[in-house]
């Protein structure tokens, strides 16, 4: 057991765990007092600011369980406590799932990136994480583990908003996620749209995910067989757009540019207009469109590799 102190009349006990178990009978022991604390990217700042109070942290980035990166039936597991540095760096998601080393390359600095955390990320609540929206858009599920056991949850079900996160760090530890890789002949892409002079988080973040397939001719424009739309800004819980994604469906490459940013304006333009994403409403749309393009071009890649047979 460490004493920490971060400033004048912030100090805290600091415990480090061996186990997600463990963790949870140490949060359990001091009823409400003590939080779980991984790269501590987000939280140490709030308990600093005194935006949040915590007498006890109880530290699981050293968790072996909750640092591997593995192949399961279900799909692809990633560890909470993995830093996102290592999704940028991990050759093997690069060539299954290069959505989530691009989402991860986005954030910050390479120091912080070496910090931050893949549970982080997604248990802050922040609808503007770029790692948990792309988690968002692959439909990914998050373990949480309680005193009762642990349990396989929809990551679009952690969300309320306004930065806030059903994962209660007070005595529940988000142990990992899972997701289907992306299909041979799907392609992604990821945009943010960043604040205008000042640093901090993104005003928008953007994902899309699309299949395409071959024209009915075999001459024609590739079409949509399938596409994943989400979008992410700091006050709102991240969303799927399930209504751009049906309008997509069948509709030839450059036709369905045209639907998605139809959708996305539509989308941003109820937004509070006082919100950034709704007063730079056409920069948004532009972007949104190249991450579209992007998504596509990357597909229409895809597809044609795996028409060719390679691996």
């Amino acid at each position: 057991m460490l004493q920490l102190k971060l400033a004048p009349r912030v100090l805290f006990d600091y415990y480090v765990a061996s186990s997600a178990e463990e963790a949870v009978s140490y949060l359990s022991a001091h009823q409400g007092e003590a939080r779980v604390v991984a790269g501590g990217t987000q939280l140490l700042p709030q308990i600093q600011q005194g935006e949040l109070t915590a007498g006890y942290l109880v530290d699981v980035a050293q968790i072996a369980a909750l640092r591997k990166l593995s192949m399961a039936p279900e799909g692809l597991v990633i560890g909470s406590a993995i830093s996102l540095s290592r999704l940028v760096t991990h050759e093997k998601l690069a060539s299954r799932c290069p959505l989530l080393p691009e989402a991860a390359r986005s954030i910050g600095t390479p120091a912080l990136q070496r910090l931050a955390t893949v549970g982080g990320n997604v248990a802050s609540g922040w609808g503007n994480s770029d790692v948990a929206l792309a988690l968002l858009a692959l439909d990914a599920e998050a373990e949480i583990t309680d005193y009762m056991g642990s349990q396989w949850v929809p990551i679009r079900s952690l969300y309320v908003g306004g930065g806030h996160s059903r994962v209660d760090a007070t005595r529940e530890v988000l142990s990992a996620v899972r997701f289907r890789p992306l299909a041979r002949g799907q392609g992604s892409a990821i945009v943010r749209l960043e604040p205008a002079g000042r640093h901090g988080r993104a005003d928008l973040v953007g994902v899309t995910i699309v299949e395409l397939t071959p024209g009915p001719n075999g001459t024609a424009w590739p079409e949509v067989s399938w596409a994943a739309v989400a979008l992410g800004l700091a006050s709102e819980p991240p969303q799927r757009h399930g209504d751009i994604e049906q309008a997509l469906l069948g509709a030839p490459w450059p036709v369905a540019r045209g639907l998605l940013s139809d959708g996305v304006r539509d989308v941003l333009a109820a937004v509070d207009a006082s919100h950034p994403a709704n007063q730079r409403l056409d920069e948004a749309v532009v972007l949104l469109a190249a991450c579209w393009e992007r998504a596509c071009q990357r597909a229409s890649a895809a597809m044609s590799a795996a028409s060719r047979g390679d691996a």
